[in-house]
């Protein structure tokens, strides 16, 4: 009797992580992940379109009607805050401090040239 033992499993590659990697990913990392807004944005569709056909099963049921509207107005408030933040994130005076990547003595000189001004 043979102890070798054949295995047919290819080596992993860890390549480009797909849609739901990178939704894993997102949480670990800052910012807005264009995984995490796809994912949001379908759900709100579909719970919009959930909320239609149940308006159009119930007849225009008043309420069904309005939490379609109060999923449209969440909707867009998130849509709207996910592009302030990331309009936020891109700009030059957001970055950190100087002293997070310059010498200590660096950054003092930089920050008394700051109080000169």
């Amino acid at each position: 009797m043979s102890d070798t033992i054949q295995s047919d499993e290819k080596p992993v590659t860890h390549g480009k992580p797909g849609f739901f990697g990178s939704l894993a990913k997102s949480v670990f990392e800052p910012g807005v992940n264009p995984a995490v807004v796809m994912a949001m944005n379908l759900c709100f569709f579909l719970l919009v379109l959930t909320l239609i056909g149940l308006a159009i099963l119930t007849q225009g049921n008043r309420h069904v009607l309005l939490l379609i509207g109060m999923t449209t107005f969440l909707w867009g408030s998130m849509v709207w805050f996910v592009a302030e933040l990331t309009r936020l994130q891109s700009r030059p005076d957001n970055l950190p401090p100087p002293s997070d990547f310059l010498g200590d003595e660096d950054a003092t000189l930089m920050d008394e040239n700051r109080k000169e001004k």
